[in-house]
């Protein structure tokens, strides 16, 4: 959570002085200083109403829905981020698609897909930049998250938990999903480095969750990984200002976003946050 919430955005139905209590019990309870914040709805006879409706304010993780609404309309509510694996005579390298969900979760299912095709050993494992993993694109942090998942006989008792509850989610939930009752794979060395350039023998591919229902987990938990890759995924800042340009006619004057978490400096206004959210 911020350390502050910027922007006290209230949608009321009801009479305006209910809505003015509100909004000056709340400046009132955490102090804030009024002329920094904003607060509006729309009323009944269809007016945006309330206080500083068109002053900059700092969004936090408002932002969030903003993200949201780009992702949807830039790629559609089913799209999929898609991880390939590519098998080479004794190694795999990981190409990914800057696909913020892919988590251990995934990771199971793809040793226990390599193991149906026979593969329980390889000399090396390599993965690109565009791969992220557990929500992090740090290399040194994935190469050793990786090392500890797909050496199996070394797994530790977090490792084992994890496995067996995602055989227990499977099995309650019906998913029915290629999963095996026990995995078995070990690798020599991980490291990370751009695909060979020689062929490889099979290229199997990961696809991710339709976008919707990732959206919808990113903003209940306020996912600030997440958000931030989505938004340079999409094409950072420049992109972001430009498509607020095309659907909502507005520039840097009401909205500029560096980031899709919400951190600063970001600012827009109470106005168009309602108009995003109806939208």
């Amino acid at each position: 959570m911020h350390k502050a919430i910027a922007l006290v955005l209230i949608i009321f139905s009801t009479l305006s002085f209910a809505s003015d209590w509100m909004w000056n019990t709340l400046i009132s309870r955490y102090q804030f200083e009024k002329e920094k914040q904003a607060y509006c709805y729309r009323n009944k006879v269809g007016r945006i109403v309330g206080e500083n409706i068109d002053k900059q304010v700092r969004p936090a993780s408002v932002t969030k829905l903003y993200v949201s609404l780009w992702a949807l309309d830039e790629l559609g509510k089913d799209f999929r981020f898609e991880t390939k694996f590519h098998v080479f005579e004794d190694r795999i390298h990981i190409e990914g698609q800057l696909d913020p969900f892919f988590t251990t979760e995934n990771l199971y299912y793809i040793i226990s897909s390599l193991n149906d095709l026979g593969y329980e050993e390889i000399k090396t494992l390599s993965f690109d930049k565009k791969f992220l993993f557990n929500w992090s694109d740090s290399p040194s942090e994935i190469t050793e998250l990786l090392k500890g998942y797909l050496n199996t006989d070394l797994w530790n008792e977090a490792h084992k938990l994890e496995f067996e509850n995602l055989i227990y989610q499977n099995d309650q939930l019906g998913l029915n999903l290629p999963l095996r009752d026990q995995l078995n794979f070990s690798v020599e060395e991980v490291k990370f480095e751009s695909i060979p350039s020689n062929n490889p023998i099979l290229t199997g591919t990961f696809k991710s969750s339709p976008i919707h229902r990732h959206l919808k987990q990113m903003n209940i938990y306020s996912t600030n990984f997440i958000a931030m890759k989505i938004f340079d995924y999409l094409g950072g800042q420049k992109a972001f200002a430009k498509y607020m340009k095309k659907i909502f006619q507005v520039g840097t004057r009401t909205i500029s976003f560096q980031n899709g978490a919400g951190f600063e400096p970001n600012v827009t206004t109470c106005r168009l946050t309602i108009q995003t959210i109806e939208r």
